[in-house]
């Protein structure tokens, strides 16, 4: 039998979690077997439903000053709101701490009708520049109501043209147009563009996930891609019904242009409909 005890303690907004094992393993002739418990830290958090926070945890306490990792970014749905830690399962004794994220920019609260607001565009690569799929040949979207009966979506949202591209971009979701589709058979990126008011070093979180998952009539996922004033910094693919979390450090200008595509995996654009939420906070 294995025994197991945990303390939780909190002192001065740090939260401490010991963990203490007792081994044990039982052999009957040549059988051999034992049981192992895989405690993961629970950490709840509590402040101001809607705001952004940044939870960060440490192995020790070492004086002067401990050595904070960075752990998630997380933005209140609800107060308190629990937060799981599985990189801890290892570890007998971890410390936690939350700050209010300092904030740069949010794609979903920050998003608008109108180009350039808070420095957030809205557009799409078509493949017809001299750089095919890359930023130099973003091109703005149109903003309006037409595509309301699009996933569900009840407000008005940014298009290229209403039943002949699935193309667009609502508050916290994306969708790219491929060619393997019901509409017009052309490759088109979606991409929400940022153009940076700092300068300086920031960490850019991204939440990806698959809204709509048909594996069985060929919806095979999308990509994403990140790119730097012009240089691609982060490629991921996001498999069907997969969740994500992109996590990247990068330095910024005044100005820098920060562009996240989607784009459907060799054309195939079936139920490609990808929530896509960004955040990106200065580093302290």
């Amino acid at each position: 039998m294995k025994h197991t005890t945990t303390r939780l303690s909190g002192t001065a907004g740090i939260i401490t979690l010991l963990i203490y094992f007792v081994p044990a393993t039982h052999v009957r002739g040549q059988e051999t077997n034992s049981l192992a418990i895989s405690l993961i830290p629970g950490i709840w958090l509590t402040g101001i439903a809607g705001a952004r926070y940044r939870v960060e945890y440490a192995d020790s306490l070492t004086t002067p000053s401990p050595g904070w990792s960075f752990l998630t970014n997380i933005t209140l749905a609800q107060s308190p709101t629990l937060i799981t830690d599985y990189s801890a399962i290892s570890n007998r004794t971890r410390f936690y701490r939350s700050l209010r994220a300092p904030f740069a920019a949010d794609s979903l609260f920050q998003f608008s009708g109108q180009q350039g607001s808070n420095g957030w565009f809205y557009g799409y690569y078509d493949g017809t520049g001299p750089s095919p799929y890359s930023p130099p040949e973003f091109k703005p979207m149109t903003y309006g109501p037409e595509y309301q009966a699009f996933i569900g979506s009840t407000g008005s949202v940014w298009y290229v043209t209403p039943d002949m591209h699935w193309t667009a971009i609502g508050p916290d979701w994306v969708h790219p147009n491929g060619t393997r589709t019901e509409r017009q058979q052309v490759i088109h990126w979606v991409v929400r563009r940022w153009q940076s008011s700092v300068a300086g070093e920031i960490r850019v979180t991204v939440d990806l996930a698959d809204r709509a998952s048909r594996a069985d009539i060929g919806d095979n996922g999308v990509a994403s891609h990140i790119f730097l004033d012009g240089v691609e910094v982060s490629q991921l693919i996001l498999p069907v019904g997969g969740s994500q979390q992109i996590v990247l450090n990068v330095t910024l200008q005044t100005g820098s242009i920060l562009d996240f595509a989607i784009d459907s995996i060799n054309g195939v654009d079936i139920f490609d409909a990808t929530t896509q939420k960004i955040f990106i906070e200065t580093v302290q």
